[in-house]
């Protein structure tokens, strides 16, 4: 083997067969660099003599020479430069990427901040988007362009990493993975030993004594309600750092927020000058202990109280505790009210509403007072007595249930008569004095537990008596005659009476108290109806739906809508025991509507036609009559619609005279009128849109001719 380079071995060598020759597999290995395309040329030796030589390999002929070409993959690279920071602005560090050897098509790779340097991205350098290079066919070297943000801080060299990736085709490679450009710092001056402050300012509080850059230690006292303040250090000059209870702060700038006890809290503020000199300067912030003294309050004095009353002062607020605090309470010589209610506890806080109760002496112009004590702070409540009065009036008199006197309560009337029906065993009797102080007592006693005062009631006569003290001890009687009547016995009676309509409805089939189900038809002029229902008892009760439509309107006014309305009527029995309902099914037609007029006049020849086939001309002449009728009331008077009628009568007509007669007789005296709308002529009668035929009863006796007969 000859041109080999160094590193090109040969790695194995193994008898694969003898036809038609020898051959041979070889297996090269590879340690060394390439560093240009290299021809290795193949040669045998074996026996101590030479063979003839002969490689097989794809694209030679047999019997040649074998020769190998080998040629170096390209390897992606990136440098690591260096470049001064400078004082302001940006400064351009520029990394230098290379592909060696060129590839023979196009081939890229990809880069990223490796986020390994020292240097901090937007700070010493604006951030690097990730991105992608791309190497043409020949093309051997691109750069990567990194803006330098430029100081005056006197600091250490700082890094910046940018790493390789991705590489493509396939058969390149990436060398050197990473480059790390240096940021070499060109501030060579004096580090400042100045680590004092120009000025030093709290949220809250003031510092004493008043600040010094020289003086490192201070006082502040705030209000208990105080719970947290900041600290707003300022350096003399550029400083390596601030720190406020360990804290970085920068110079100007509030620290983070500082929670205060109640009582001593040390807070240090530590600054390190650019040679790492430092001080310290020291304050101690004073939370105030709670207050818990509100401000003074006082109670406005009652007078021309009754005796023996409970009079309560007017309502003072809590105010002037401190923040979140409570204070003791107590009162002596009455009641505490705080918020309203009656209250039993020990302490209150700002906001609270207190309020104290005292009961009146005994005596006229007779005085009581109770004392109130809040936080150490106290205040009177005095209540002086009226003189004594001499009103012994009753102010009120009512009874439940309600009873009518005789006469009408008045104060001044002592004597009354009042009779209650049997059903009413006991009444509550209510009653107030015209005037207070004074007060009522009421005979018979109370007879249960209940609220008010009961009075059981006999059958026949009842006396109450109410006897009315004024202040003074004045008395005055009031006496209530109260006749029961005896008990009766109450019905179960359930039915209905009567029901009516108005305008009027005729009922199919015609009320009775046994039937509860009908149904009616009304004109579609009519849009409200008052119904009247009577029960057959006077004590049952009678409840109609839907409700009252118009309460402010006698009678009980139900609103109907075009086609089918349902009105419901139930009765109660006197004794609850028995209910009753009846329905009433209301279909209101439209009498504009030709379709309703028709379909109203197939009904019509449904229900003759039944009677035609089971009745004599004299029941169907009555029958037609009864239609007429519902008819008049279904669409409105005159009737409309009744050619179905004319057709009965016509196809009757070639009966006997008496027959005729009959019939002729149902129908007299009335009027039957067609009102066509438009589009409907041709219709019988040979109308014209919008036109009107009327018949009387000597029209229907001069019909003839049978079916062909016209109208």
């Amino acid at each position: 083997m000859t041109g080999a380079p160094d590193g090109l071995t040969i790695t194995s060598l193994t008898y694969a067969g003898t036809s038609p020759n020898f051959y041979f597999d070889l297996v090269l290995g590879w340690t060394g660099d390439i560093t240009s395309q290299t021809t290795v040329t193949f040669f045998a030796k074996g026996g101590g003599s030479s063979v003839n030589p002969r490689v097989f390999h794809s694209g030679l002929s047999d019997h040649q020479m074998g020769t190998l070409t080998i040629t170096q993959s390209p390897d992606f690279s990136i440098d690591s430069p260096s470049v001064s920071e400078g004082n302001r602005g940006s400064t351009t560090m520029t990394f230098t990427v290379t592909l060696n050897p060129a590839a023979t098509a196009q081939a890229t790779v990809s880069y990223a901040d490796a986020g390994t340097g020292t240097a901090t991205s937007g700070t010493d350098y604006t951030a690097i988007a990730n991105g992608t290079l791309t190497f043409a066919a020949g093309e051997t070297s691109k750069t990567i362009d990194v803006a330098l943000l430029g100081d005056t801080e006197s600091e250490s060299a700082e890094t910046v990493t940018i790493a390789l990736s991705s590489p493509t085709p396939s058969y390149t490679s990436i060398l050197t993975s990473s480059g790390t450009g240096t940021i070499v710092d060109d501030d060579g001056r004096v580090l400042s030993s100045d680590s004092s402050l120009s000025g030093l300012v709290l949220s809250a509080g003031e510092l004493s004594p008043s600040f010094s850059s020289s003086t490192l230690s201070y006082t502040a006292t705030v209000d208990q309600s105080v719970e947290r303040l900041t600290v707003t250090p300022t350096a003399n000059t550029a400083v390596s750092g601030i720190r406020v209870n360990r804290q970085r702060v920068s110079s100007g700038s509030a620290s983070r927020s500082i929670e205060l006890s109640v009582g001593e809290n040390p807070i240090s503020v530590l600054v390190l000058a650019e040679n790492l000199s430092y001080r310290v300067y020291q304050i101690v912030v004073t939370r105030e202990m709670a207050d818990r003294t509100p401000d003074e309050f006082s109670f406005a004095a009652q007078t021309d109280a009754v005796p023996r009353s409970t009079v309560t002062s007017g309502t003072i607020t809590v105010e002037g505790l401190g923040e979140g605090e409570s204070a003791d309470i107590s009162v002596t010589g009455g009641t505490l009210i705080v918020d309203g209610s009656e209250f039993s506890g020990t302490t209150v806080t700002n906001g609270q509403r207190v309020a104290v109760a005292v009961v009146a002496s005994d005596e006229s112009d007779g005085t009581a007072t109770a004392t109130v004590t809040i936080g150490g702070v106290s205040a009177d409540f005095t209540v002086t007595t009226r003189a004594a009065s001499s009103d012994a009036n009753l102010g009120t008199l009512s009874f439940s249930p309600s009873v009518d006197l005789s006469p009408s309560f008045d104060s001044g009337t002592q004597s009354y008569t009042a009779t209650v029906p049997g059903r009413i065993a006991s009444v509550t009797v209510s009653a107030s004095p015209s005037r207070s102080g004074a007060s009522v007592a009421i005979t018979p006693a109370d007879s249960a537990s209940e609220a008010g005062h009961q009075v059981s009631l006999n059958e026949g006569l009842n006396t109450i008596e109410l006897v009315v003290t004024a202040a003074d001890g004045t008395q005055k009687t009031y006496r209530i005659a109260m006749t029961r009547t005896a008990t009766q016995t109450l019905s179960s009676n359930a039915d209905l009476g009567s029901l009516s309509f108005s305008p009027a409805v005729s009922l199919s089939p015609s009320f009775a108290s046994g039937t509860d189900s009908y149904t009616a038809r009304v004109s579609g002029q009519i849009s409200t109806l008052t119904v009247e229902a009577t029960p057959a008892h006077s004590g049952a009760s009678v409840n109609i739906s839907p409700a009252d439509a118009s309460a402010s309107t006698n009678g009980h006014q139900m609103n109907l809508n075009a086609g089918s309305n349902r009105v419901t009527i139930v009765v109660t029995a006197e004794d609850n025991s028995m209910r009753k309902t009846y329905r009433v099914a209301i279909t209101r037609i439209e009498a504009t509507s030709t379709q309703a007029i028709k379909e109203l006049d197939r009904e019509i020849v449904t229900e003759l036609s039944r009677a035609v086939a089971s009745s004599t001309l004299d029941a169907i002449a009555g029958r037609i009559g009864n239609a007429v009728g519902n008819v008049s009331a279904a669409v409105g008077s005159p009737a409309s619609g009744l050619l179905p009628i004319l057709e009965i009568f016509d196809r009757y007509d070639r009966d006997s005279s008496s027959t005729r007669s009959n019939l002729h007789q149902s129908l007299d005296g009335v009027h039957f009128v067609l009102s066509l709308t438009e589009g409907s002529a041709g219709e019988e009668g040979g109308m014209s849109p919008g036109g009107t035929a009327v018949w009387g009863s000597a029209d229907y006796r001069n019909l003839s001719g049978g079916k062909n007969s016209t109208v």
